[in-house]
């Protein structure tokens, strides 16, 4: 962008287009990374702050910062927040030019919280969009640094085993990684880490078990098929009688059918404990009460 590059020839500019404290907290917060510069992978995460933004969006907007270049400079990364927040011609000529990014980030329900004040934190995000508190998801933030891999910042595989100790069976521990992974890509961001907590941890009882019904929809499409009903039927040890779940989408059983059905026996007693004492116990999350405190206990 011509406006964008001409901004970027005068570093000056940039600064005297932030506030004193402005400039302050935003060179602070980069120099945490202990290097000049950060990756595409650190940009989404710590700048994006995990927004469920398409990857090719992303990727449209580290461009834009880095100017082409495959890291990102505070230099750069400054004048480019300048420019996109503070340059009326420069915020004109990025909205002609990336028209697609611009209808996308315009259209409401791709918004996560109206923005009303000048300044809200990815903390307050996060505490707005789940069940959680911003210190319970700061506290969580603290958690996930001293479990994940942290040159990618996000959780693999092999650390989500190892955070769970082998404490429990494996193939829950493979399902409910399947289920805190949301994308598919085979590792858990500390967003999809604090959604997940949320929904299964947090907020009504029935949602909670509507969250349990994911772990046998292999196919993540929001519905259990008969041959998943069967592996949950085996799994929670159902007598034939009792494999009464309702069918309410179509030829399949949505989660709240799964929900309904488990509110009215003892069957996912034990996958509801299991969960509960990964979400509290391995993964951190602070009981919301002393009675769960002390039920975890026991």
């Amino acid at each position: 962008l011509e406006a964008e590059a001409r901004f970027q020839r005068s570093p000056l500019h940039s600064v005297v287009a932030v506030s004193d404290e402005e400039y302050r907290r935003l060179h602070t917060a980069f120099s945490g990374f202990k290097k000049p510069f950060i990756t595409f992978d650190e940009f989404c995460y710590h700048v994006l702050g995990g927004a469920p933004i398409p990857e090719d969006k992303q990727r449209e907007l580290f461009k834009f910062c880095s100017r082409n270049s495959d890291t990102l400079s505070f230099e750069n990364l400054l004048t480019a927040l300048v420019g996109l927040c503070r340059i009326e011609q420069v915020q004109e000529h990025f909205i002609e030019e990336c028209k697609e990014f611009a209808s996308w980030g315009l259209r409401p329900p791709l918004l996560t919280i109206p923005m009303s004040d000048s300044y809200i934190s990815f903390y307050e995000v996060m505490s707005y969009v789940t069940h959680l508190s911003v210190e319970e998801v700061m506290e969580l933030e603290k958690v996930f640094a001293t479990i994940s891999d942290r040159s990618v910042c996000k959780l693999s595989k092999d650390r989500w085993d190892a955070a769970l100790c082998g404490c429990f069976p494996m193939k829950f521990i493979d399902q409910l990684f399947r289920v805190f992974d949301e994308n598919g890509d085979n590792q858990i961001d500390f967003r999809e880490l604090v959604c997940g907590l949320s929904a299964m941890c947090r907020g009504p009882f029935p949602s909670r078990l509507s969250f349990l019904a994911k772990l046998w929809d292999e196919d993540c499409d929001a519905r259990l098929s008969d041959s998943e009903l069967q592996c949950m039927y085996e799994d929670l040890h159902v007598p034939p009688h009792d494999r009464t779940v309702v069918k309410s989408a179509g030829e399949k059983a949505a989660a709240v059918d799964f929900a309904t059905w488990a509110n009215e026996n003892e069957y996912a007693k034990e996958h509801y404990a299991m969960a509960m004492e990964v979400g509290h116990i391995c993964l951190g999350l602070r009981p919301e009460s002393h009675r769960v405190g002390l039920a975890l206990v026991k």
